[in-house]
């Protein structure tokens, strides 16, 4: 029974975190901010984990685990999710300096996963391209994004653009 918890546990933390980097990627949002929700949210989530398995003789670091990966889930979800899926119909654009171009390497495709770091507001962002600028996106010195505001007032990239 208590396998079963735990699996549900990491499961469903585990979706949360997917829908979450989804949304995180496309939300100009301070990573001490999302830093911190996940501390804040942990350790809420350790705290439960050891009240509801006091009565097994769990190791500590197993009950820190679980209640850390589940815990802090929940609030990023409930802040980065809300604010990027209940975000306003107004756009607005910003044409912004490219600080730096990369390629990661994407496993077994041909093509490597290309982005521009941009910086917006002091945050800094790794914006995503498509495979057809492989060659051509350190030529690019600005990107031109269409952004609108999130429910809570972090930005959402709409679309984004290179800018020789």
């Amino acid at each position: 029974m208590i396998l079963y918890h735990r699996a549900t546990i990491i499961f469903a933390a585990a979706g949360l975190y997917m829908l979450s980097s989804i949304a995180f990627d496309k939300t100009f949002i301070k990573t001490e901010i999302v830093f911190f929700l996940g501390l804040f949210g942990g350790l809420v989530g350790t705290a439960i984990v050891k009240a509801l398995y006091r009565k097994h003789n769990l190791p500590f670091w197993i009950i820190l685990i679980y209640g850390m990966f589940s815990g802090a889930a929940i609030p990023i979800f409930l802040v980065v999710v809300p604010n990027y899926c209940l975000r306003g119909n107004e756009t607005f654009k910003k044409e912004l300096d490219i600080v730096r171009t990369e390629k990661k390497p994407s496993g077994r495709n041909r093509c490597k996963v290309l982005y521009a770091v941009l910086i917006y507001k002091d945050i800094e962002k790794e914006v995503l391209f498509p495979c057809e600028y492989e060659n051509s996106i350190s030529n690019f010195k600005k990107v031109r994004l269409e952004l609108s505001e999130g429910f809570l007032g972090f930005e959402i990239i709409e679309k984004e653009e290179l800018v020789l």
